[in-house]
């Protein structure tokens, strides 16, 4: 059509991001977080209504009711349907100091150069729907 490319990939995604840390150390985010849910990872993540950037995706491994700042019991899988506008605007509390560096392990067709460093969040209510 004769436009200009932005330089994106194919899927028109960022293939490496970085977001800066916050004030939050991570040894400290189970006694802010008080008594909720701590996930500590994420299986997937895809966009439910990219118009309203409402994002779905589920849990796995590592998720946990917290009562006090302390663990009590592991939590089953669950579904969650935000919008980034809640989760990163109006409901963040805060983001931890340190960042993670999460590799992608995509070899479908080559070796995966995708890559994110993000710090961990502490969000007041975020929306489950299973």
């Amino acid at each position: 059509f004769g436009v200009a490319t932005t330089g994106a990939g194919v899927g028109e995604s960022p293939e490496s991001i970085q977001v800066s840390g916050g004030t939050l150390p991570k040894s400290d985010a189970l006694a802010q977080l008080d008594t909720g849910v701590y996930i500590g990872n994420l299986w997937y993540l895809n966009y439910s209504d990219r118009t309203a950037g409402r994002m779905t995706g589920m849990t796995r491994f590592a998720t946990f009711w917290v009562e006090n700042g302390e663990i009590v019991a592991p939590l089953n899988v669950m579904r969650f349907d935000d919008s980034i506008g809640r989760i990163l605007g109006s409901e963040l509390e805060a983001l931890t100091v340190e960042q993670d560096l999460l590799l992608s392990a995509g070899t479908y067709f080559n070796r995966s150069t995708e890559s994110s460093r993000l710090p961990g969040a502490l969000i007041r209510n975020f929306e489950f729907t299973l």
